[in-house]
């Protein structure tokens, strides 16, 4: 995995995730006539199943970005809760 090769760890792995899949979602969001197009063509879907599994794709990404983001700033606060 890419985030294993930057070494990081805890919030800033989980951080660093979230940013990753935000831009997926990002990019999935802004070429989604190509991917519904590679969805007919190579898995055989429909238009409409097409539509509906990027859509898919994108929702998810984006609430795996935010849980990911989400994780990161509850560990933060408690580590410096931590340390007071």
């Amino acid at each position: 995995m890419q985030l294993r090769r930057l070494n990081l760890t805890g919030p800033r792995r989980r951080r660093c995730a979230g940013e990753l899949l935000g831009e997926a979602s990002d990019i999935l969001e802004a070429n989604r006539a190509e991917f519904h197009g590679l969805l007919v063509r190579e898995a055989g879907k429909t238009i409409s199943d097409a539509i509906a599994e990027v859509r898919e794709a994108v929702d998810y990404c984006r609430y795996y970005a935010l849980q990911a983001r989400k994780h990161s700033r509850l560990r933060s606060v408690s580590r410096v809760r931590r340390a007071k």
